[in-house]
């Protein structure tokens, strides 16, 4: 007979496997960083986390924790710069290097730079 699992039980004893001693601090340290932007400027719905600052393991502890278990927001981009645009190199023929609004009909090739940032988000309206 197969026995039925509730996917927020396979959840929750992944998390409670996840958060050791050291993982939990880590935790604790970035709500404590999120409590005090929140008291320092609570229109602003997102807070900003440097990869660079955390090790890949610490990254991914985060990321599973307040995104996938917490249910908060998750972006690689800030929130609120959705609307501006990029700007694309693109190549002509010729092989000039020139500089346009993004199209998505051309042929164009985009500057792809490693992510340094991303973002945690809340209390988003879309």
């Amino acid at each position: 007979m197969k026995e039925l699992v509730d996917y927020y039980e396979v959840e929750e004893k992944s998390i409670n496997h996840l958060m050791n001693k050291k993982n939990t601090k880590l935790i604790l340290k970035i709500y404590k960083n999120i409590l005090k932007q929140i008291k320092d400027n609570p229109l602003q719905n997102w807070y900003e986390i440097n990869i660079n600052n955390y090790t890949l393991k610490e990254m991914r502890v985060i990321k599973r924790y307040f995104c996938d278990w917490q249910g908060f927001g998750f972006k690689t981009s800030k929130p609120e710069d959705e609307m501006v645009q990029r700007n694309i190199v693109s190549v002509s023929r010729s092989m000039s290097v020139s500089s346009s609004i993004s199209d998505p009909s051309s042929n164009t090739i985009a500057n792809v730079t490693n992510i340094e940032k991303f973002y945690i988000t809340w209390f988003n309206e879309n």
